[in-house]
């Protein structure tokens, strides 16, 4: 029978709140013991889940709501996607809680937006990476979302409303944008992230992968 990554999810966090190699190899044990569940299962869906991406490159709000239905994107942890609410008109796409009580923002962009473009440097031939404008608009967003929050933190009614914790403060911001596997973009990304506190940049090809390599771990271990 075919499984879907929501229920996949709910049957690995029965195993507990673990973390690393430990949680993967009771993770494996659950699925050799259920009958229902299989690596197969997963390794499907992840391609559908490619696909759909690749079908909907000009549509986020499409892929927000095929993410909602499913949690194997979020990786191995124990986590709990929290109600979205606004931060003045702006509505977080996804807020995450893992185990530890740490808080994760998901804002997602259009797949097929350019990340960088080139241009001349100096007189001479060559050409550097800069931003587009899609890409500085997110940035500028999440370090928005950053600083409400920092505020936020300290308005009693605001966290009973939302049921958060004060640490709401400290949450990491990851911006879902672009598809690509082109290496000088990906090296120009590893450079850009260094730049930000709490905020990472994350193509969807590389949440691909991330999923991809979580069940090559899976098929690895006993």
């Amino acid at each position: 029978m075919a499984i879907t990554f929501k229920k996949y999810k709910v049957e690995i966090d029965k195993i507990g709140s673990i973390t690393s190699e430990a949680y993967i190899k009771k993770a494996r044990k659950k699925i050799k013991t259920d009958s229902s569940l299989s690596v197969a299962d997963i390794k499907k869906e992840t391609q559908n889940f490619k696909e759909y991406i690749l079908k909907n490159l000009n549509d986020e709000h499409k892929i927000q709501k095929y993410l909602e239905k499913i949690s194997f994107w979020l990786g191995f942890q124990s986590v709990k996607i929290l109600p979205q609410f606004y931060i003045n008109d702006s509505r977080l796409d996804f807020l995450i809680k893992d185990t530890s009580g740490n808080y994760w923002i998901y804002e997602l962009k259009r797949p097929d937006e350019v990340l960088f473009k080139s241009w001349p440097k100096g007189k001479i031939k060559e050409t550097r990476l800069t931003k587009t404008d899609p890409l500085k608009r997110a940035i500028e967003q999440a370090c928005y979302y950053k600083e409400k929050l920092v505020i936020y933190c300290n308005d009693h009614d605001f966290l009973k409303k939302h049921k958060l914790n004060p640490t709401i403060k400290n949450a990491k911001i990851r911006i879902l944008i672009g598809y690509t596997n082109d290496p000088n973009i990906i090296e120009r990304l590893i450079m850009e992230n260094s730049y930000y506190n709490g905020i990472e940049i994350f193509t969807y090809s590389s949440l691909v992968k991330t999923m991809k390599n979580a069940i090559k771990q899976l098929e690895s271990l006993d």
